[in-house]
């Protein structure tokens, strides 16, 4: 298993989603930060320049984006239970890449752009970094807001959502393996 590096640190983290300034007009009672590795489908795709694209493709749900990870750092570690596995296949990945390639090509931004197909792409599962800090909104709501921990911007919803179908899958094989013993 590959995972990228996260390269915002703990403390970076904590002060931006905890509100910064903010927190002094709203209270957020913290229940936690902690770094998330999120699986997604990485696929190369080599371009007529020089720089390279990556596309990444969502474990859970099949969001695509594309990214510049040539200048990442990344590890190989074990699989272990506490991991999050992507529960799309790499076939349903690689659909997913092709049609957001097609739009590409169809001129979503004027001109057509030269981007190969994806048919014959190397799939490789990498682990995306997040930091997640959990906090109660309410008196029985507990919720999250969620840090990209290459960029340190914060995430979008889609990121989110992946987090929740990440959570749910692994809940599920929890409960799976639970009974079959």
């Amino acid at each position: 298993m590959t995972r990228i590096l996260a390269i915002v640190d703990e403390a970076l983290a904590r002060r931006r989603l905890s509100g910064g300034w903010r927190r002094l007009f709203r209270r957020r009672a913290s229940r936690g930060l902690e770094l998330v590795y999120l699986p997604c489908y990485c696929a190369v795709l080599a371009s007529g320049t020089e720089r390279t694209i990556h596309v990444l493709v969502d474990g859970h749900e099949g969001h695509v984006s594309f990214a510049d990870l040539a200048r990442t750092a990344c590890e190989s570690c074990e699989a272990t239970d506490e991991h999050f596995m992507p529960t799309l296949s790499a076939a349903a990945a690689i659909e997913r890449i092709d049609r957001e390639l097609l739009t590409l090509r169809l001129g979503r931004w004027g001109k057509a752009a030269r981007v190969p197909p994806c048919r014959e792409c190397e799939l490789a599962i990498v682990h995306y970094p997040y930091w997640v800090y959990y906090f109660r909104r309410r008196r029985d709501t507990l919720d999250f807001s969620m840090l990209d921990a290459l960029t340190g911007r914060p995430a979008g919803p889609k990121a989110k959502l992946a987090f929740l179908a990440a959570l749910a899958a692994k809940k599920n094989r929890e409960r799976v393996s639970i009974h079959n013993v």
